[in-house]
């Protein structure tokens, strides 16, 4: 069933996101921010673009704790997990605010990825 709506819940999810972030252009005039709306926005359609990509994935998180092995599944997170704090330490004092946007969009993506391979290796469970 995922095969076959995959590429309508990848659409799907696009559009949400995209109409977050212009409802968030729109709406950040009637917020008590210090940071240009512009600034927040490219920061937020950033974040937005790493879900978006691994949204689809996102409701397979835990295919590989349900398939018997809690222990790829703990390194599974670590390595997202580490994935976003090397991403940040590398990338926020070079870029500011938009290195932390973007190592936080790259481990989203890394996560649906790293589950696919993962997903596929240990357990034969093809999710792309």
């Amino acid at each position: 069933m995922f095969l076959n709506w995959r590429l309508r819940l990848n659409v799907g999810f696009f559009a949400l996101g995209a109409g977050a972030s212009v409802f968030l252009w729109f709406a950040l005039p009637f917020t008590p921010i210090d940071i240009p709306a512009d600034q927040v926005v490219i920061y937020f359609c950033v974040i937005s673009a790493g879900v978006v990509i691994a949204s689809a994935h996102m409701p397979f998180n835990t295919v590989l704790m349900l398939g018997g092995k809690p222990g790829l599944h703990s390194i599974y997170f670590l390595s997202v997990l580490g994935a976003n704090t090397v991403g940040n330490i590398i990338l926020t004092p070079l870029m500011g605010a938009l290195g932390t946007a973007i190592a936080t969009g790259l481990a989203y993506a890394l996560s649906a990825a790293l589950l696919i391979i993962l997903a596929r290796r240990y357990l034969g469970i093809k999710l792309y």
